[in-house]
């Protein structure tokens, strides 16, 4: 009986409800009911730097319960690449290829316009955004989310810190080169 004490305000707390199933002795948590918005998928990547985030919906829901946004929820949610997707895992001649995912490079490297600290000037392979891919036109100009947009595109980065916090920021974007001939 004393457990059943503690559940409650759990159970109240997360926007699910238990459901014990009295014929079948099965005491499996289910959710059911809920309420708030539908939640993103996953955090989603910044193509100005690069780095996840999380749009109010905590970050920690369980699987199939409603997830309530954290802040207002009338602010509209980027439609950046979703994080954690299948292009992350890709390297860079892969990565030219799928036409899902787009390259990012780090600009000083890229322009041999400073020492390039890097092995490669590859910073890594990301998705496009989730109202791409657009394939053609020019990238010259374009801003860091019309450039993620591009699948042909490659966003160029540098590296910016403030005291002991450095992050990557959006240089510019330019036409990713053809692939050498096989």
């Amino acid at each position: 009986m004393r457990l059943a004490y503690l559940l409650v305000p759990v159970v109240l707390a997360s926007g699910c409800t238990l459901h014990f199933s009295d014929d079948t002795g099965d005491d499996d948590d289910t959710c059911v009911g809920g309420g708030g918005a539908d939640p993103a998928p996953q955090d989603l990547r910044n193509p100005e730097t690069l780095v996840c985030e999380d749009f109010g919906f905590g970050g920690g829901c369980e699987p199939g319960c409603p997830c309530p946004r954290l802040d207002v929820v009338d602010v509209p949610i980027p439609t950046w690449g979703v994080c954690g997707h299948a292009c992350e895992a890709l390297g860079e001649t892969d990565c030219a290829i799928a036409t899902e995912c787009r390259a990012a490079y780090d600009w000083g490297c890229w322009t041999n316009d400073a020492i390039c600290p890097l092995e490669t000037p590859f910073l890594g392979c990301f998705p496009t955004d989730q109202q791409g891919p657009i394939s053609g036109g020019a990238c010259e100009g374009l801003d860091s989310w019309s450039c993620s947009m591009h699948n042909d595109c490659i966003a160029l980065h540098t590296e910016q810190c403030s005291g002991a916090e450095c992050w990557l920021q959006f240089r510019e974007c330019v036409t990713e080169p053809a692939p050498p001939p096989v």
